[in-house]
């Protein structure tokens, strides 16, 4: 019964969705009960097409963000660029 339980709970944490949000120290990606920070300080510069946020770290390391249809890119940018700064954004 327990073997069984914790498939279940580790199905279903699988299969949760991702959120991504922004917070005062930086990007927040939270899936299940997993919390991942992304500092603004670490993040060097951003492409921003229809379908995915590529952010660049100060290491060289890269993060891709499938993002949902329909969402307002220019909102994301405005924020992006006020956190990180205007030099920010590159071109996909």
């Amino acid at each position: 019964m327990g073997f069984a339980l914790a498939w279940l709970l580790y199905f279903l944490t699988w299969i949760s969705p991702i959120k991504i949000d922004s917070g005062p120290r930086g990007i927040v990606r939270t899936k299940g009960s997993n919390i991942l920070l992304l500092p603004w300080r670490l993040i060097n510069s951003y492409a921003l097409d229809s379908g995915c946020l590529e952010l660049r770290f100060v290491d060289g390391s890269t993060t891709k963000f499938l993002l949902p249809m329909g969402i307002d890119l220019q909102a994301i940018s405005e924020e992006l660029d006020a956190n990180i700064g205007k030099d920010g954004a590159q071109q996909p």
